[in-house]
C-alpha cells in the first residue's frame, strides 16, 4: 500500500494548477509519525511545510536504509551460489594400492562447498572408466550430465546413461542413474535397457546391479532371448 502526501505552497494554499503526489511505503510512514507524536487520523496537509519536508526525508531516509541492507543479503547469497573450483578438460583417476582403478574425464567440472552438502557438478557430461589389475579397461560409464554428493558419496547421472560391461559384452542404457560408492550398488527407478548376447531385456521399473555390473535384477522385467541354433 502506497501513501500520496499533497504538498502545498509557502502561502499554505494548494498550488493552483495540478498537483504534486510524492508516493513512499505506508510503514515507513507510519513509524514517523509515530515517533513524531502524530497519528494517522491527522491530515498532513494541515501541517508546516517544513515538518512534511523532515517526514519525507527520514521516511527516504529508511528506505534507503532497507534498500542497501536488501542488496547486501543478496551480493552474500550469490556468493553463496559460486563455485569454489571449476576448470575444463578435466582428468581426474582413482588410485588403489599404487593401481588406478578408475578415471574420469569431463569437458567442465565445478565445484561447491559453501552449501550445506558440498558437491561436484558435470553440467557437460562426465565419461568414466573402470581398470583392472593389469590397467585394462574393463567398464565404462557415461552421461551428458552428472552430480557427485561428497558426503554421502552418491552419484546421480542423467542424460542419455550409457554403461558397458566390457568383459560380459553388456551395456545399459537409461536416463538416469545412482552409483552408491559406499553400499557398491548402482540402481535406477527409471526405465531401463539392458543388451547383452543373450538378447535384449527390459525393466520397465528400473533395476539394480552391484557396481562391476556382475550381478543384476530387473524391476518390472521383460524381454527378447537370443536363441543360437545348434550346428
Amino acid at each position: 500500500m502506497n501513501l500520496t502526501l499533497l504538498l502545498k505552497s509557502a502561502g499554505g494554499e494548494p498550488p493552483t494548477e495540478g498537483l504534486y503526489p510524492i508516493a513512499i511505503a505506508s510503514s515507513a510512514v507510519h513509524s514517523v509519525f509515530m515517533n513524531s507524536g502524530f497519528s494517522e487520523e491527522n491530515t498532513i496537509k494541515h501541517l508546516p511545510m517544513k515538518k512534511v519536508v523532515g517526514i519525507i526525508g527520514m521516511a527516504l531516509l529508511l528506505l534507503v536504509s532497507c534498500k542497501n541492507e536488501i542488496e547486501e543479503i543478496e551480493n552474500l547469497t550469490r556468493a553463496d551460489e559460486l563455485p569454489d573450483i571449476s576448470g575444463e578438460n578435466v582428468e581426474t583417476v582413482y588410485i588403489d594400492s599404487s593401481v588406478i582403478r578408475l578415471k574420469i574425464t569431463a569437458p567442465k567440472l565445478v565445484r561447491f562447498t559453501r552449501v550445506p552438502e558440498p558437491y561436484y557438478e558435470f553440467p557437460e557430461g562426465i565419461h568414466v572408466y573402470q581398470y583392472d589389475h593389469q590397467k585394462n579397461v574393463i567398464a565404462e560409464v557415461s552421461s551428458r550430465y552428472a552430480h557427485y554428493n561428497e558426503a554421502k558419496r552418491l552419484w546421480t547421472l542423467r542424460k542419455n546413461v550409457i554403461a558397458k560391461n566390457l568383459q560380459k559384452n553388456e551395456q545399459l542404457a537409461t536416463e538416469e542413474l545412482f552409483w552408491d560408492e559406499i553400499k557398491g550398488i548402482i540402481y535406477t527407478e527409471k526405465f531401463v535397457a539392458i543388451t547383452n548376447p543373450n538378447g535384449v531385456f527390459y525393466g520397465e521399473k528400473g533395476f539394480e546391479a552391484d557396481q562391476q555390473m556382475e550381478h543384476w535384477k530387473l524391476k518390472g522385467s521383460k524381454g527378447t532371448l537370443t536363441i543360437k541354433e545348434k550346428e
